[in-house]
């Protein structure tokens, strides 16, 4: 029983020891300005720290959004919800295309500085698939899709 115990609470400790999350009072000023000021969010924010940089997760309106901001408050990338509807025609035409006889199951709008990609989560029996696709409707492994 003790080792049960103790196997446990190890495991606990070491799963606790692996999360990123960081208390919102430990976000550079900087950094929170840049998410006040380009997102109307509401409610909480939760924090993460990803390789030196800030990850916002929040909801706007009723949607989940996702922001990575640098520690000097760049604004990096943002992720977003869309309607499959808001979809640019190429990225219509890949969906047809390509992946007629998969589902959507996710399907965000990611911005990096100019650009736009288009990342779909794909379902096809017990099969999953992450797509990034570019707006002109090239499908590109130059950007990973982002979780």
């Amino acid at each position: 029983m003790k080792a049960v115990l103790f196997s446990t609470l190890l495991a606990a400790v070491l799963l606790a020891s692996c999360s990123n999350e960081i208390q919102e009072s430990k976000v550079p000023s900087v950094v929170k300005n840049t998410l006040v000021t380009t997102f109307s969010y509401t409610g909480p924010v939760d924090w993460e720290k990803e390789q030196g940089n800030y990850e916002a997760e929040f909801r706007e309106d009723t949607l989940g959004y996702k922001a990575l901001i640098s520690p000097q408050g760049v604004l990096l990338r943002y992720k977003e919800p869309i309607a499959p509807s808001d979809l640019p025609a190429p990225v219509q035409q890949v969906l047809q295309e390509q992946y007629r006889d998969h589902g959507v199951e996710d399907l965000e709008k990611l911005v990096m500085g100019e650009q736009a990609y288009y990342q779909l989560e794909l379902e096809k029996g017990l099969k999953e698939l992450q797509v990034v696709i570019t707006a002109d409707g090239m499908i590109t492994n130059a950007v990973r899709y982002w979780d």
